[in-house]
């Protein structure tokens, strides 16, 4: 085989396997990607807001592939930087429905980029409440939590990870 040759079978080839074309061995991004639920999971980041989203049942929400979601979660950091034994008290069980509310206002319908969240200025959470979204030259903030990556890509929606908890008004 001439090397002509072979870099040519090897530019097929790889053209065939970035289409997702190679007779059914590989398979589209999206029907490979994880789900939001276990995007957080596996991250190891969100230990906290996957318990709670275990307590409250936002996890089937977040494993659903029928609709998507942009989730803002805040990291383990944020919630152990909550006010002594206030993150004890979320999850115990007379506190459940606030908990619910605390966790839904982290959450958007539809999958937002950055970019797209900046142009609406705000979106309304699952829980109602608006998310406004600015920007400084240092950081993006979602009210008054600093967003810390770029968005984590899953099969039905997209995870940010924020520094601070967000508390809905009373």
């Amino acid at each position: 085989m001439t090397r002509l040759t072979r870099w040519l079978s090897l530019s097929v080839m790889m053209t065939l396997l970035s289409s997702g074309w190679a007779g059914g061995l590989v398979r589209a991004d999206n029907e490979t990607q994880d789900n939001l639920f276990a995007v957080a999971e596996k991250n190891g980041h969100y230990t906290h807001f996957i318990a709670a989203a275990k307590t409250t049942g936002l996890d089937k929400l977040l494993q659903e592939n029928n609709a998507s979601y942009t989730v803002f979660a805040p990291t383990d950091q944020a919630f152990e930087a909550l006010e002594p034994g206030v993150r004890d008290k979320l999850f115990s069980p007379a506190s459940r429905d606030r908990l619910n509310d605390i966790l839904d206002l982290h959450v958007v319908e539809g999958d937002y980029t950055l970019e797209k969240a900046l142009q609406r200025i705000s979106v309304t959470s699952e829980q109602g409440q608006a998310l406004k979204f600015t920007r400084s030259e240092e950081q993006t903030m979602v009210n008054d939590a600093r967003i810390l990556n770029d968005g984590i890509s899953a099969s039905n929606g997209r995870l940010y990870g924020i520094n601070h908890v967000l508390m809905p008004r009373q």
